[in-house]
């Protein structure tokens, strides 16, 4: 049980939790289609006293994940503290990678899908799965740089703020102000309590807890409360080093297998599950969507990255930036497509229940095996990723 535990704190866990997860999905989705769509679809009645109607699969998306968006939150500060992000010269490469890898296939998105039903869905392709991608680069090039690593991480913390950014502002609809405004007030309280004598972090919690409710019924996406609680809310605010037990680091390890073995597998199962004998792409709408979505994660998530981590000027870099080769380069642009835990959650917000919300699920689906398979012979053992 031991082995298990510190096997699950592993990138290679997150990778291979999902993978089993979205394969028992896809198998059940296709062996009881109408199973599966009633059992993620029916709203449990045991949480009606939460005065939040959500479905099963709601309560995923909106609750589970925000350990999920917690640990993101975590891996931000310590970046911010001690990582990549702390300081502009080692933050523009992946900073700059990470815009380039969201904008491009966001406009080849558009360029495909310019009109008609599936118009809003341009955000679902931008985002990288950190957990994924690191998962993955972890199981098909393990051979790959410390260095790789590191840049992958940072241009996917970058890449969750903007993706946070994005989901916040664009996908919730139907906001109520006032609740809104009453979760803003109880994160506000979250920092300053955590800042004063509260050693464990139960009031702020408490605190961030009350922000979680009030922005699930003001109609934002409350899973990323999460982020603030790991940003300011749970670590101790003296704690910076990899060995503070209440620091950054401690609440990662703690958290990492709760996330790799429940939250992120059960996420996939309730979200991969595509019926491929009744997927319907005969319309334009839906046909134009997975296109769309499996152009922009195959083709402009790795030229994104790519250009964006070649095209950043040498003096506002970290020198170590410019040691990783051209084609390690477009491999983490490739690894960067593998992944679809934020892209499925925007799918579902942007379009909800039907034929482009599994037209989008199939095609991120696509675009996770190919780019697993492009990965591969880019970032191959052996191939460190750093220039002589």
């Amino acid at each position: 049980m031991l082995r298990i535990f510190e096997w699950s704190r592993r990138d290679r866990a997150a990778g291979i939790t999902l993978a089993i997860a979205t394969v028992a999905a896809l198998a059940w989705a296709n062996v009881s289609g109408a199973g599966y769509v009633r059992a993620w679809t029916t709203a449990p009645s045991r949480l009606a006293f939460t005065g939040l109607h959500l479905t099963a699969r709601g309560w995923v998306n909106e609750a589970l994940m925000t350990f999920f968006f917690l640990v993101i939150g975590l891996e931000i500060r310590r970046e911010r503290i001690a990582g990549e992000l702390r300081s502009w010269h080692r933050a523009t490469a992946p900073l700059a990678a990470a815009v380039a890898g969201m904008a491009v296939p966001a406009l080849v998105y558009v360029a495909v899908v310019h009109s008609g039903q599936g118009r809003h869905g341009w955000g679902i392709p931008m985002a990288t799965d950190v957990a994924f991608s690191l998962g993955a680069l972890a199981l098909v090039a393990h051979g790959a740089s410390l260095r790789l690593r590191v840049f992958l991480m940072s241009l996917g913390v970058a890449d969750d703020i903007l993706s946070i950014v994005i989901l916040v502002a664009v996908y919730s609809a139907d906001i109520d102000a006032a609740l809104v405004a009453a979760g803003a007030v109880c994160l506000a309280l979250m920092v300053v309590v955590r800042r004063m004598r509260d050693p464990l972090g139960l009031l702020a919690l408490a605190f961030g807890a009350a922000a979680w409710w009030t922005f699930a019924r003001g109609g934002v996406e409350a899973a990323v409360v999460g982020v603030v609680i790991g940003i300011a809310g749970l670590a101790a605010p003296a704690a910076h080093t990899e060995t503070d037990a209440l620091g950054p680091r401690g609440w990662e390890l703690r958290l990492n297998p709760v996330v790799n073995l429940v939250v992120l597998p059960v996420f996939a199962l309730a979200n991969a599950g595509v019926d491929i004998g009744h997927l319907n792409l005969s319309s334009t709408a839906a046909m134009g969507v997975f296109v769309a979505v499996l152009l922009a994660r195959i083709v402009g998530k790795p030229v994104g990255v790519w250009l964006g981590a070649t095209l950043v000027p040498k003096r506002l870099a970290s020198p170590s930036d410019d040691r990783i080769s051209p084609r390690s380069r477009l491999g983490l642009g490739t690894v960067a497509s593998v992944g679809f835990t934020v892209p499925l959650l925007i799918a579902r917000v942007a379009f909800g229940e039907g034929a482009l919300a599994d037209a989008a699920t199939a095609a991120l689906l696509a675009g996770t095996v190919v780019g697993l398979v492009l990965t591969a012979p880019l970032l191959r053992r052996g191939n460190d990723g750093i220039r002589e």
